[in-house]
């Protein structure tokens, strides 16, 4: 089963061009078994108080997303090639702090095969607490995929499942341009929220509260950033 490897660092404004550097060292990975891709960015308007020692600095958030054809390929991965790349480009001392989470994939969201180099904002929706899993997955089949897919500069896009809480499920889409996903979200998306609670359907991606917590972000991509396997 694929996996994603979601990483989001806490980075100041002092440390960004280290992080960038740091982050664009991550070419060997493309050489490892069972490596699928790796692309990110920047978190668009993020920015924050962080933990008392650091009270005076806010922080950037980047987003890392490592795709994976198995447990068995990452878990090899992180055994092995992992550590040699920390040590040479020494990540750890660009951010405040770093959250990682494993993800299982649950639907794929696009027409044809992921092309990273394609892809220039990722927009990435977490849902907490989807309590009747079978309706959440059809109603991304069902309502957001066909609509999806009808979009001007959507690339394509998948449904996740956190493999530490099964109730936990991020949503990630990929578009080929910023100006293509703000008009789907500003227009395209509000009309659907509107339509979505005109008709009672809860258990959706929605900016609106719920009985789920919701979330959303969304990453300019960095460039420096992808790896693609080597073939």
């Amino acid at each position: 089963m694929t996996l994603a490897k979601i990483i989001i660092c806490q980075v100041t404004d002092e440390k960004i061009q280290s992080f960038t550097h740091s982050q664009s060292l991550w070419g060997l990975t493309a050489s490892c078994e069972g490596f699928i891709g790796q692309l990110g960015g920047w978190v668009q308007g993020e920015c924050a108080q962080v933990s008392r020692e650091h009270s005076s600095d806010s922080y950037n958030q980047a987003v890392v997303i490592g795709l994976w054809q198995s447990q068995q390929g990452l878990t090899d991965f992180m055994g092995s090639a992992h550590d040699n790349i920390i040590e040479q480009n020494q990540q750890t001392s660009t951010y405040l702090a770093c959250q990682v989470n494993r993800h299982q994939h649950v639907l794929t969201m696009g027409l044809n095969a992921l092309d990273i180099p394609e892809i220039q904002l990722i927009s990435m929706v977490t849902c907490e607490g989807a309590i009747d899993k079978q309706k959440f997955i059809a109603e991304q089949k069902d309502f957001w995929v066909p609509t999806l897919q009808k979009q001007p500069g959507f690339i394509g896009g998948d449904v996740w499942q956190r493999e530490k809480d099964s109730n936990n499920y991020l949503v990630l889409t990929y578009w080929s341009n910023e100006q293509a996903y703000r008009a789907y979200d500003i227009g395209v998306f509000t009309e659907l929220t509107q339509l979505i609670d005109q008709q009672n359907i809860t258990q959706v991606p929605t900016k609106k509260p719920s009985a789920k917590k919701v979330s959303s972000k969304t990453v300019l991509v960095e460039r420096r950033w992808d790896v693609i396997a080597h073939k």
